[in-house]
């Protein structure tokens, strides 16, 4: 009987919770917010852009080329003395990286009532149990 008992209050006293508690009264400086920074990758694709005009000229003797980064335009002219521009943009890709500061509680206490409530219910099943084994006891 006894040793139900001191097994029952080892159980009750012994929470890795309380254990924390008594170690943050000791060192408060644990429960500072500490931050978590995220990074991501954002990559964002620009589509590819072609655009065709025709134009007259007389005096295009020869095919022009003309690049800048994606761009790429061409300039030529026919035998009918049509000239033609031809524009391509390839698909351009961006990637920014992105930081996000995100702060984090290292330890929350716990509110009176969860203590209040897990008191009244290890006192109840202490009392069950008590009074099953006395039932028992005294039936033989």
């Amino acid at each position: 009987m006894r040793f139900l008992f001191i097994l029952l209050l080892m159980f009750i006293s012994c929470t890795p919770q309380r254990r924390l508690e008594r170690l943050l009264k000791k060192h408060p400086e644990l429960t500072n917010v500490d931050t978590v920074v995220i990074r991501d990758t954002i990559r964002i694709t620009i589509p590819k852009v072609r655009i065709d005009t025709v134009v007259n000229i007389e005096e295009l003797w020869d095919t022009v080329y003309l690049e800048k980064d994606q761009l790429t335009v061409k300039v030529w002219r026919d035998r009918y003395n049509k000239v033609y521009i031809q524009g391509q943009c390839d698909t351009v890709f961006i990637e920014k990286i992105i930081d996000r500061r995100v702060p984090v509680k290292i330890y929350e206490k716990t509110p009176i009532w969860k203590k209040v409530l897990y008191w009244t219910l290890a006192i109840v099943i202490a009392f069950l149990a008590f009074y099953i084994i006395v039932n028992a006891i005294f039936k033989k």
